[in-house]
């Protein structure tokens, strides 16, 4: 073999090799693919670098832990005590420690406790059992609880009078531990119990002088049957019975005997057809009656008395000595609304010349219609009124009611607009004038941009002609009692209309006075 011909033979081998490595190479890859592909099909996942999940909230301090348990209910504070023995003396501590002891279902189950509960077949035994729940779980909160001093406690649950011995332990309990303020709720929903099978609170503990402490009480659905001569009230503040029978003289027992008595609450219970509410003592501030509407008539006489607040059917009332009586709210719902507003004013402002502020809640109709000669007021200075309608209602027929009150410096609207029907009312070209001059401030929650609350606000603006400061607010509140108010968070369904929102905006904006400020919330 010459040498050229050896050359060209090591050139061949070394290309060959060469090329079976690289074969070799590609055989592996494949290999190696075709096998992980089958451990994956095989259920058998490739190993991973694991990942270990740190427990950052246990670095927390007790404190905060204990404050975080606090925002949770009982249910879901308990579910904490099973992570760890340390998250156990968490929750005993927390139960230890608190001053506020609320076994209502919703602490207990969460606020969808009640939707839909009860509403099966055998829901007298599932009743059954979720009462004895209810008593285990206050029974172990009671056992935990170690401090000398308790608040307040609040019992909320389904229980009559075979949960009698219970109720007597557990208010024994609170009054021993000074408690300031007792709320009984026995609610029934649609487990009405008839009156001989409720709970009888234990007025004999009050006897005794072990319910000194106590401040603020609250009863509902049971029965109160107080001796002629009851003292153990004589330390409340404030008292609020719904759903209670009272006959005139258990009423007058009660106002004879809480001389420090200065809020009383009266809501759906069954009082005389003449309630008298006589009060020979100065405390007395505020008087609430709501829904009770076997009251045919209603006598009240308390000089101390400043607010009064009466929601129900249309019943004669009357005011004597009630001197400082300047704070007022009504509402009635008559089958013709506007006779609403006359029977107000004719028949109980007329009564309350000192009368400053007053709250009006009433259904609208869609032609609104007061007669102009109603009597004036003039130490009115805040106007409250809380309409239910639809986008028809005519908000022009407030305007007579202004001019009974010629001195009002500030107006609130909180509209509840229920119904969108057709196409809403046009506005008028024009509203009848008449000046407001010492109206400074209007404030219009639940304002869509309607027509209808476009031409009241726009009439206002013209009219008042000292006007600081008018609000729009889209949200709306709901007034709950009591000078309570609870928002709704929901914007008026007009106001997401983003045409008719700049719309609105446009036009109020052109009437606004100089020097007056126009918010749109």
């Amino acid at each position: 073999m010459n040498k050229e011909t050896r050359e060209l033979f090591e050139i061949n081998s070394l290309t060959r090799s060469r090329r079976i490595k690289s074969k070799w190479r590609l055989m592996g890859r494949s290999t190696r693919s075709i096998s992980k592909f089958a451990r994956v099909k095989e259920g058998k996942q490739p190993p991973r670098k694991r990942q270990t999940m740190e427990d950052q909230i246990s670095y927390l301090p007790d404190q905060i832990l204990i404050f975080i348990l606090s925002l949770l209910t009982m249910k879901d504070a308990a579910r904490t005590s099973i992570l760890s023995s340390r998250w156990r003396d968490f929750f005993k501590s927390f139960v230890e420690s608190r001053s506020t002891l609320n076994f209502d279902v919703a602490n207990m189950n969460g606020s969808d406790y009640l939707v839909g509960k009860f509403r099966n077949e055998d829901r007298e035994l599932l009743l059954k059992q979720e009462r004895d729940k209810y008593i285990l779980w206050v029974d172990q909160n009671f056992h935990l609880h170690q401090r000398k001093k308790v608040d307040a406690v609040r019992l909320q649950f389904y229980l009559g009078e075979a949960s009698n011995r219970h109720l007597d332990r557990w208010i024994s309990y609170a009054l021993d531990k000074g408690v300031q303020k007792l709320d009984v709720d026995l609610f029934t929903l649609d487990f009405s119990l008839a009156n001989e099978y409720r709970y009888k609170f234990p007025c004999h503990l009050f006897a005794q002088g072990i319910g000194s402490c106590l401040k603020n009480l609250r009863l509902k659905a049971c029965i109160l049957s107080l001796p002629p001569d009851m003292s153990g009230f004589n330390s409340l503040v404030t008292l609020a019975l719904e759903d209670l029978r009272l006959a005139q003289d258990q009423v007058d027992t009660l106002l004879s005997n809480c001389s420090l008595l200065e809020w009383l609450t009266l809501k759906n219970c069954h009082c005389p057809a003449t309630l008298n509410i006589k009060v020979s003592f100065l405390q007395l501030k505020h008087l609430n009656i709501t829904a009770c509407y076997q009251v045919k008539r209603i006598e009240i006489c308390a000089s101390s008395l400043a607010s009064f607040e009466y929601n129900g059917s249309r019943r004669p009332i009357s005011f004597k000595n009630v001197p400082q009586l300047v704070r007022l709210f009504i509402g009635i719902h008559p089958p013709k609304k506007s006779d609403a507003i006359i029977y107000v004013v004719q028949e109980i402002v007329c009564q309350l010349p000192q009368l400053e502020i007053l709250y009006l809640q009433m259904d609208m109709e869609e032609n609104m219609l007061l007669p102009d000669n109603l009597p004036t007021f003039t130490n009115l200075k805040q106007l409250v009124l809380m309409p239910k309608g639809s986008n028809k209602s005519n908000f022009l027929g407030f305007i007579s009611l202004l001019k009974v009150f010629p001195f009002l410096q500030k107006i609130e609207l909180h509209y509840w607009c229920l119904t969108r029907r057709g196409r809403p009312r046009e506005m008028q070209k024009e509203a009848s004038k008449c000046p407001h001059s010492h109206l400074k401030e209007v404030n219009f929650y639940g304002f869509g941009g309607y027509p209808n609350e476009i031409e009241f606000a726009l009439y206002l603006l013209k009219n008042a002609t000292a006007i600081e400061t008018m609000k729009i607010n889209p949200n709306f509140s709901h007034y709950r009692g009591n000078n309570k108010w609870v928002a709704n968070h929901e914007m008026a369904f007009g106001w997401t209309d983003k045409t008719r929102r700049e719309s609105a905006y446009k036009l109020l904006c052109r009437e606004v006075p100089h020097g007056a400020q126009l918010v749109v919330l």
